[in-house]
């Protein structure tokens, strides 16, 4: 009976513990020590975009003729599949893109003969929210793929091309499609336009 009692009581002190450790931090222990990893005031300035960033975002404002195709963006993985392989497949599938086919951000670029190789996370935040603020798709529709390990909440999907296509009055739906962790089959989601996924 006493070993039981001396259990008890250990096991009272190490949940008194235990729940201790896990209490919600207030004032400034609050703060995001990720997206805060050194104090405000000694952060070094930004990096300048790389050169040909500004160079694509003059190219999309003169919204070149490959704009009407259906967008195709894609985030996150499944199984440690990125979903990129799966989005380049989906672009290319008339029966769901339409007629004029998809196109993602490396089409655009290509299309007007612009590097990426020396690209940085700035770039593609700037360069994709570029693009989704600038397509305007002939049947009004945009496309996702999207894994089932999403999403970073600093991805360029999450704060640069999402609330940009969000915005964009050409673009009336975003159908997204999830990529099972086969890494090729599409499961249809519907319209996820304003819609967190």
């Amino acid at each position: 009976m006493r070993s039981f009692s001396m259990l008890f009581w250990l096991a009272l002190l190490l949940l008194a513990v235990i729940s201790g450790v896990h209490t919600a931090p207030t004032g400034e222990e609050a703060m995001d020590k990720r997206e805060f990893p050194v104090p405000l005031g000694k952060r070094m300035p930004p990096k300048p975009l790389a050169s040909t960033v500004p160079l694509f975002i003059k190219y999309l404002e003169g919204k070149p003729a490959i704009l009407k195709k259906a967008p195709v963006f894609w985030t996150g993985k499944s199984n440690q599949k990125p979903t990129f392989t799966a989005a380049k497949v989906l672009k290319n599938n008339q029966n769901i893109v339409g007629t004029h086919g998809g196109i993602t951000v490396l089409d655009a670029l290509k299309d007007a003969k612009l590097s990426y190789e020396k690209w940085e996370l700035q770039d593609w935040h700037a360069g994709c929210r570029a693009f989704a603020e600038h397509v305007q798709p002939e049947e009004k529709k945009a496309f996702l793929v999207y894994g089932e390990e999403v999403i970073k909440p600093d991805s360029v999907w999450i704060v640069s091309e999402k609330p940009a296509l969000d915005s964009n009055d050409k673009v009336k739906e975003v159908m997204g499609y999830q990529m099972a962790v086969d890494g090729k089959t599409l499961t249809p989601k519907g319209d996820i336009k304003g819609k967190k996924i």
